[in-house]
């Protein structure tokens, strides 16, 4: 994957998305608020979804890589504020047959 598809990825992400199907946000409030509706993984790699779609078992050349960003930052009210280390990790999907990752 290339370095700015990677950083779409990362940086447009949907609050909820399960199995792709069932995402409980408001994807124009989201357009207003940060400048998209749809995560970066499914607008950067959309030849990925629509191979796996295809009926004749096809596949992409590779998928998104698994991703990871840490970051140090405060948590906490203002009074009992302390700073603790986060790992956000963007990972395959397998959580339903339709996914793009499970198909690949």
């Amino acid at each position: 994957a290339r370095a700015d598809q990677v950083r779409q990825v990362l940086q447009q992400r949907e609050p909820v998305n399960i199995a792709m199907k069932h995402r409980p946000f408001d994807a124009a409030r989201l357009r207003a608020s940060f400048g998209y509706g749809r995560a970066g993984y499914e607008t950067c790699f959309k030849w990925a979804i629509e191979v796996a779609a295809d009926i004749d078992g096809k596949q992409s050349p590779e998928l998104p890589p698994n991703l990871a960003v840490f970051c140090r930052t405060p948590v906490g009210g203002a009074a009992g504020a302390r700073v603790v280390d986060v790992v956000n990790a963007v990972c395959f999907a397998f959580d339903h047959m339709e996914q793009v990752d499970y198909r690949y």
